[in-house]
């Protein structure tokens, strides 16, 4: 039994993303990694959706004055050890607020953007460089390449120019995920540091500034990988990782929490995050 002597001061990782109903990504991928990882999460919700495996079928943008009341309610229990973005709304009151406030705080930022067609599901900017201010305090982003092109305002760029580009745009370290489309047999997610930008204790982001991670890739689709993977990320810079390993571990967690899905009769099942590496 826990007493106020045994309570855990754990890191903690605010989470600034749209409510998912389905559980399978957004803030609820990020509280069920972040917690299978022993660390806190605070949910600053940005939208709610209804959705579900199939798709998104509509959502609601909370207004900014909402959102300002959930930061200086999360400051009063504490500064974030980490911040991790999902989808942001993309409107010009939004985005003020949102770079002012990352402007206040010390601390890695971590962004999985999230790119849908409007009549789809989440809305996009309308100008493809709509979140070029924001790059700069980026400390990782996660893109996939469709992602990593639309944030760059160049659809056809290849993965080396859009992982240059966005360098180019201030990110630190640039993770393009999902890998190659058409390899059958594996997962790779390209892992690139800006290494003039590094601190000096991380020499390994110097001496390997780009590599690749190989991983098995499943014959199923599964909701909330991308999500589970950066929220994983982020667990893991709390908790004081290296931003090598970081990256590396996160993927593990990731791949788990893709194998270890949960059924969904579409076809299209919903990652579930577990503290413990796939077999």
């Amino acid at each position: 039994m826990s007493t106020l002597d045994t309570l855990l001061h754990r890191p903690r990782v605010w989470s600034i993303a749209a409510s998912d109903c389905s559980g399978g990504a957004g803030a609820q991928a990020d509280l069920a990694m972040t917690h299978a990882l022993n660390v806190d999460c605070v949910t600053l919700i940005s939208a709610i959706t209804a959705q579900n495996s199939v798709g998104v079928q509509n959502h609601y943008s909370l207004p900014v004055k909402q959102l300002e009341q959930q930061w200086q309610s999360s400051l009063i229990d504490g500064l974030p050890s980490v911040i991790k973005l999902g989808w942001l709304p993309p409107s010009e009151e939004f985005r003020t607020w949102l770079l002012a406030r990352l402007s206040e705080v010390a601390c890695p930022i971590i962004w999985d953007p999230v790119k849908q067609a409007s009549g789809d599901g989440l809305p996009t900017p309308e100008d493809d460089l709509f979140w070029r201010d924001l790059l700069p305090l980026i400390t990782v982003i996660t893109p996939n390449l469709v992602e990593a092109r639309w944030l760059i305002a160049d659809e056809q760029a290849s993965l080396q120019h859009a992982i240059t580009a966005l360098h180019a745009f201030g990110v630190e370290t640039v993770c393009i995920t999902g890998g190659d489309d058409l390899n059958d047999t594996a997962v790779l997610t390209y892992v690139s540091h800006q290494a003039e930008t590094q601190r000096s204790e991380e020499p390994e982001c110097q001496v390997l500034p780009q590599f690749a991670i190989k991983q098995t890739r499943f014959a199923w689709q599964a909701h909330g990988s991308g999500c589970h993977f950066s929220a994983a990320l982020a667990a893991n810079i709390a908790n004081q990782q290296r931003r090598y390993d970081a990256i590396l571990f996160a993927a593990i967690y990731a791949q788990a929490a893709f194998q270890n899905a949960s059924y969904r009769g579409s076809g299209y099942h919903n990652c579930f995050a577990i503290n413990h590496y796939p077999a």
